[in-house]
């Protein structure tokens, strides 16, 4: 296998961005102060398109290792296989789909311990495919800023229809694991109701992150308004909104009503040993 250098990965990847999102996001920010990945490499045949048929390693804080696997060609699965069988951990961390573990080559080389189902993958893969914002009577949508933030923070009786372990003023407090979020807020009046988070993945990629929606107010298209609001929100801002994972049926129905489709289906997660 050969190394590629991660600026020439990043340059490629840029040309086609919408396609391999999940594969590269994090690249640029390996080795980042307070970022979980320490340290990632791409591999490649030599004669392979990098962004064709790739092996990509993630090395964590904890020095835990996570391979991936992207390729339509058997024979790179093969040396693949052969390139993960060689690496000094007894037990890594693999995602990749079934047919690799179904190969007869793997098969001979690694034996699977666990397995978890991952959950499918949304991604705008054109501006013009978002459906268009409507409006909902009674309520409305907009980006919560830094003042909304201090003031919820202090009156939780606003959201009290939320469940009971959101009602926390450190809701509002941006995740640890991300360096840029937005809150997007759904109110009735000057009472939340719900939000949705986003947050920043690669450049000008902003993934959602959690939609939620106060249990009283569930089945009115709230969650679609959320998701449509942001999305149109960051076009219109020079960003760009993915949907990521969609964990539960009704979040796939949210995401594909948005004009979102389906780019990956569900991983699958396994822990693997060598025999």
């Amino acid at each position: 296998m050969k190394r590629i250098d991660n600026a020439k990965m990043i340059a490629l990847f840029d040309r086609d961005i919408n396609r391999y999102f999940y594969h590269c996001y994090d690249l640029a920010l390996a080795g980042r102060d307070g970022y979980k990945i320490k340290e990632m490499a791409y591999y490649v045949q030599e004669e392979s398109s990098p962004l064709s048929s790739f092996l990509c390693v993630r090395i964590y804080e904890d020095d835990s290792v996570v391979i991936g696997v992207n390729s339509e060609d058997g024979a790179f699965w093969e040396e693949a296989a052969d390139f993960i069988s060689a690496l000094t951990a007894e037990v890594i961390d693999v995602a990749a789909c079934d047919e690799f573990y179904t190969h007869p080559y793997v098969a001979k080389r690694l034996a699977v311990t666990s397995a978890e189902s991952g959950a499918p993958i949304y991604g705008l893969l054109a501006p013009e495919e978002l459906a268009p914002l409507g409006e909902q009577e009674g309520v409305s949508v907009s980006l919560m800023t830094a003042e909304e933030k201090a003031f919820l923070q202090s009156h939780t009786e606003l959201y009290e229809d939320f469940e009971e372990e959101l009602r926390s003023p450190s809701l509002w407090d941006a995740c640890d694991c991300f360096f840029d979020t937005r809150f997007y807020l759904l109110k009735e009046g000057d009472k939340v109701i719900g939000f949705l988070r986003g947050e920043l993945g690669y450049k000008n990629y902003y993934d959602v992150g959690w939609v939620y929606v106060a249990p009283a107010y569930r089945g009115k298209g709230y969650g679609k308004l959320l998701t449509l609001y942001f999305s149109h929100d960051l076009l219109k801002n020079g960003l760009y909104p993915h949907y990521g994972y969609a964990i539960n049926p009704a979040s796939a129905s949210v995401a594909k009503s948005c004009g979102y489709t389906c780019t990956r289906p569900s991983q699958i997660f396994k822990r693997i040993i060598k025999k």
